[in-house]
């Protein structure tokens, strides 16, 4: 699904849940999609978890640095300690599957 495919279902519900059609437009729902993930990006860069009920957390983890091995040039190499962000399933949503 991509952007734009799921701006429309997220337009569709709302027109569904709602009974004043003329409330919100696609584009404010892109405006706040849009700041959904920059609110999830900054928060992310201050080092803090962001929870999002019933689909997950976001949140950093640490890599220790580490080597490994170039399959092709059998060369070893260093891979340097980072960050990276992680995104773990709320039990809400893996039930939803289980059923």
């Amino acid at each position: 699904m991509t952007k734009s495919d799921l701006i429309k279902k997220i337009f569709e519900k709302i027109l569904e849940n709602t009974k004043d059609k003329k409330n919100i437009t696609k584009t404010q729902i892109e405006d706040i999609f849009l700041s959904l993930v920059e609110v999830v990006e900054e928060t992310l860069k201050m080092k803090e978890k962001v929870i999002v009920p019933g689909l997950g957390v976001f949140q950093l983890k640490h890599r220790k640095e580490r080597t490994c091995k170039v399959p092709k040039s059998e060369q070893i190499v260093v891979v340097p300690a980072q960050d990276v962000p992680t995104f773990t399933v709320s039990k809400k949503l893996k039930n939803f599957f289980k059923k």
